[in-house]
């Protein structure tokens, strides 16, 4: 009898344990704070709408009924589906789109990105990719350097397109900006030092450790004048990017040809990658779904054990 009081008596201190219990499980998985607070809002509530039938002392406690055991059951069946189903992924707002891969942001220089029916001067840089994954954006130094009263208006637009290993390979993706897009330096303000950034949509695939271009264009933007484009970059300052190195092509043949002073120059850029998408789970869920189907075990053994 002392026994059977003793029991009913530590009822309620052992069932508080066991939250202290919980909460050194969820320290060991590094659960937050919040995934434990999920998983005890969630028992309390079940514990509110799951009526308890308690019976002798002398004959055990029975947690729940058989329904509440089936209704416990059926709800971790439920979560356990949505998991499989509906992966979780974490949503960021990156200010850029992708991650930062590679970049050169030194600015000794500036020259003129000219286009037909001027003689062209084209730009290029290979780099190489540190990230697997899709290349979203690409900011470049590029300015519309003009004299006070002109502007950059009546050009054609910038275009950046992505070549693989180098300007004359398989072209990858392309985008461009018209001239209302991009800075306006005066003449006499310095060397160009915004970061221009160019979107691709869709976006092109690049493997780490390949070799990727960048090639700059225009058409109908003059070589010389009261306004023309200039890109920056790093003009005999060391190498500024060791993993790849600047391109041209200019003259009316305009045939690309890699810098003979390559070690040394290197245009002014960024390249931002997306890696492939992992889906990743709330912890607080799985968690629950566990507990929830564990509890169910011990509960229908128990009872079949009191009851045979």
């Amino acid at each position: 009898m002392v026994r059977q009081k003793r029991a009913a008596q530590e009822w309620p201190r052992r069932r508080t344990v066991s939250w202290s219990r919980i909460r050194g499980l969820t320290n060991h998985l590094s659960c937050s704070t919040a995934d434990f607070t999920f998983l005890k809002n969630i028992a309390y509530v079940m514990r509110k709408l799951i009526p308890q039938s308690p019976v002798s002392v002398g004959q055990g406690f029975d947690p729940m009924p058989r329904s509440g055991r089936r209704f416990l059951f059926l709800v971790a069946l439920i979560l356990l589906s949505i998991l499989v189903l509906f992966p979780f992924q974490k949503v960021n707002a990156p200010v850029h789109s992708g991650t930062l891969d590679q970049q050169q942001t030194v600015v000794t220089f500036a020259m003129i990105l000219s286009g037909p029916p001027a003689v062209p001067e084209y730009w290029g840089q290979t780099f190489t990719a540190g990230l697997t994954g899709s290349l979203t954006e690409v900011d470049l130094v590029i300015a519309c350097y003009t004299v006070v009263g002109s502007s950059c208006e009546s050009f054609g637009p910038v275009v950046v397109e992505i070549h693989s290993g180098s300007p004359t390979g398989a072209l990858l993706g392309s985008s461009s900006l018209v001239p209302g897009a991009i800075p306006i330096l005066i003449f006499g303000g310095g060397l160009p030092s915004l970061f221009v950034p160019f979107s691709f949509s869709p976006s092109p695939a690049v493997v780490a450790g390949s070799v990727y271009a960048i090639v700059i264009t225009t058409t109908n933007a003059p070589a010389s004048g009261s306004a023309t484009y200039e890109v920056g970059g790093a003009d005999s300052t060391g190498n500024a990017y060791a993993a790849g190195d600047r391109w041209y092509c200019v003259g009316s043949s305009c045939s690309w040809t890699s810098d003979p002073q390559n070690d040394l120059n290197d245009l002014a850029f960024e390249t931002y990658v997306t890696p492939p998408v992992i889906p990743e789970y709330p912890l607080g869920l799985p968690l629950l779904a566990i507990f929830m189907v564990l509890a169910y075990v011990v509960i229908r053994r128990k009872t079949s054990q009191k009851n045979p």
